[in-house]
């Protein structure tokens, strides 16, 4: 799942460290890149969407309900958006106030719509957490490790179309839904249109895939999951605009995941 590591070190006492990975440049390539993805034409080959799926796929069983979750502070804690009760307190007050920002800033220049999707979101954000998430943080059920930032730039695959594909880029790893990883890669950039032809099959694939692992992630759950996902990926893209984006990335962002929301009928939950 990750490239050959060819070298690595710490230092405790200043911090600093090293890592040099399996240079896969002359073999390998991402199924797309960030220009393509903010453009609209962020759906690669089936080929390369599939490996991305089966990488992901292998990533998250691996760690499926991991005994150590919980155990080693920063590196398997659940994310911190909503760890407990205390931590998405805080999450729903930096979120209220990105928003504020953001209406004050671009309420004229997007749909009304939207607006009022948003705010009726960010109010379902406590009950959310209260019905969806608490009763699966203790014991830890159907949770794994997530990549964090998983958009499909994110994966290595071989520019053949056969062999090894790669997840890299750990940097905002965490144990999570397994969702939260899948709606980065599908609902994040991706139009109504190119979700209707790729995503559920893609999802059937990812539930497949478990399921010969060992893996049991029912259909209904992992749907309920993804839509619990896109309620709280709608603010990333709301952080984005507020946060020195440029609109040329987050607004095509924002449209996909209140697209997605719709679909999806997130409001349900």
């Amino acid at each position: 799942m990750v490239p050959n590591v060819v070298g690595m070190d710490y230092e405790p006492d200043s911090g600093l460290s090293f890592l040099l990975l399996e240079d896969l440049s002359s073999t390998h390539i991402s199924p797309v890149n960030r220009e393509q993805l903010v453009s609209s034409h962020g759906v690669p080959s089936q080929v390369y969407l599939d490996a991305a799926v089966d990488v992901m796929t292998e990533f998250h069983a691996r760690f499926w309900e991991h005994p150590q979750f919980g155990t080693i502070p920063g590196t398997t804690e659940m994310r911190w958006w909503y760890r407990d009760e205390e931590a998405h307190k805080k999450h729903v007050e930096r979120r209220s106030d990105e928003w504020a920002k953001f209406v004050d800033l671009y309420a004229s220049e997007i749909p009304y719509e939207w607006l009022k999707l948003g705010e009726s979101a960010l109010k379902a954000l406590p009950r959310l957490f209260e019905t969806r998430i608490m009763p699966r943080l203790s014991p830890v059920r159907k949770l794994t490790m997530s990549q964090g930032d998983c958009y499909l730039s994110q994966f290595l695959v071989p520019q053949s179309g056969s062999g090894n594909s790669y997840l890299i880029d750990y940097q905002d790893v965490s144990v999570n839904f397994p969702t939260y990883d899948l709606v980065y890669m599908f609902a994040t950039f991706w139009s109504r249109e190119q979700r209707k032809q790729n995503e559920k099959k893609l999802l059937e694939r990812y539930q497949r895939g478990l399921e010969k692992l060992g893996v049991e992630y029912e259909w209904n759950i992992l749907q309920d999951d993804y839509r619990l996902c896109i309620c709280y990926m709608i603010f990333d893209a709301i952080w984005n605009a507020t946060s020195g984006s440029s609109k040329k990335y987050w607004l095509p962002k924002l449209r996909c995941l209140v697209g997605a929301y719709e679909d999806w009928d997130c409001a349900r939950l």
